[in-house]
């Protein structure tokens, strides 16, 4: 147990007392008593640290521990997981399963909407750019704009 409260220290950043309070036997006798299952005689003060030994891991595992994102993830895994009951890897596949039928899905079917749009415009959109073409060589010629002037106007149009 005394390898895992060195990792456990090495990877804070919380100073001293983060080491000193993991590498402590109370520490190390109370993971081993949570471990094990047996909470019962063990002093109330070691959930709070066990709670903070736990949280440090996870956030010195984490590149961005407090970033919105990852906490509305981790809430929803760890709410998913508690309300139906399921193992974690049915939770997490669950999850993924949801996020792409609910966000997805939708997002693809606006998508190929959009793009089905598009291909029925085509043919308008390269006729509409032709004369463009032509009008801004016309142009290029009447007003007597260089190359780069002349392609400037025809992006700006397009």
């Amino acid at each position: 147990m005394s390898s895992v409260a060195t990792l456990v220290s090495a990877s804070s950043d919380q100073g001293l007392t983060q080491e000193t309070a993991l590498t402590s036997p109370v520490a190390e006798t109370a993971a081993a008593h949570v471990a094990s299952g047996e909470t019962a005689g063990v002093d109330p003060g070691v959930d709070s640290l066990v709670d903070s030994v736990v949280e440090t891991v996870t956030n010195a595992s984490l590149l961005f521990p407090d970033f919105p994102t990852i906490k509305g993830a981790e809430f929803a895994i760890q709410n998913i997981h508690q309300v139906t009951g399921l193992p974690w890897w049915a939770t997490i596949t669950l999850t993924a399963f949801t996020l792409r039928l609910f966000l997805i899905m939708p997002l693809s079917v606006y998508s190929l909407h959009n793009a089905e749009k598009l291909n029925r415009l085509q043919p308008e959109i390269v006729e509409i750019s032709k004369r463009l073409k032509q009008e801004v060589s016309m142009a290029m010629h009447q007003f007597k704009w260089d190359e780069k002037k002349a392609k400037d106007e025809y992006i700006k149009n397009v």
